[in-house]
Formats: structure tokens, sequence, C-alpha cells
């Protein structure tokens, strides 16, 4: 078995690159929140939650858009994506209501955001062009 081996794909290094930039700006959310947002609310909780999935997704899309992988490693990573996806606009959605709305709206919101997450994983999994659903 050979080492890690960087694709060739100019438009998956792009993406790839795109990903890893994603990885810092998340890190970066979370270490501002955890380290200069003193006030420990719901808020800030969701927020940092949503920072970690970006991360999460970002560092597994990175790794599917930028190194050579068996087509079953890469269909399973993409998979991975995929849930990672639908989570992480779920909880943009909570964070946002937490915003807008205040805790007890977004706690109440809870079941809503679990069925927006069950309908991007279906979009994810069953729409041949999702790309174009989520632009």
């Amino acid at each position: 078995m050979s080492g890690i081996e960087l694709t060739q794909n100019e438009i998956h290094q792009t993406t790839a690159i795109t990903d890893l930039g994603l990885v810092l700006v998340a890190a970066f959310g979370v270490f501002y929140l955890l380290n200069f947002v003193k006030i420990v609310c719901w808020k800030r909780y969701v927020w940092i939650h949503f920072f970690l999935l970006t991360f999460i997704t970002s560092l597994t899309a990175s790794i599917y858009h930028g190194l050579v992988l068996s087509p079953v490693i890469q269909t399973g990573i993409w998979y991975g994506v995929l849930l990672l996806f639908g989570l992480l606009i779920s909880a943009f959605v909570l964070a946002v209501i937490a915003d807008l709305m205040g805790e007890a709206v977004s706690r109440r919101a809870i079941p809503a955001v679990f069925s927006i997450y069950l309908v991007t994983l279906a979009i994810s999994l069953f729409v041949s062009d999702k790309f174009l659903v989520f632009s």
C-alpha cells in the first residue's frame, strides 16, 4: 500500500482548499466563543455546536475532495459528508432561531429543525443533482 496521494483534479483541489479554509474559520469560531464570550447560555452552546459541525463536515469533505481514495472508501466518506451536511444545516437553522427568537422558542423548534434534517438527508440521498438544490 502506498502513501497518501493528493488528487490531480483541479476542481477537487479547489474544493478541498475551500473546505480547509472553512475548517480554519470554524476552528476560530469555536475558539472565539469558548474564550471570549463569557456569557454561558443556550445560544452560545448552539453556535459552538454549529461551528463544531462545520469543522467536522468541512474536514471530512476536504478528505473526500483532496485525496485519491478507493471507490468504496470515497462513497462511504461521501455519505458521511451528506449526513453531516444535514446536521449542519439544521444546527444553523436552530442557531438563527435562538438568535432571533430566544431560547424558549428555539428549544420548541427542535422537532421542526429535526424534520429539516430529515428533508435535507432525503434530498442528499435521493436527488441526483443535489448541489443545485442547496445552492
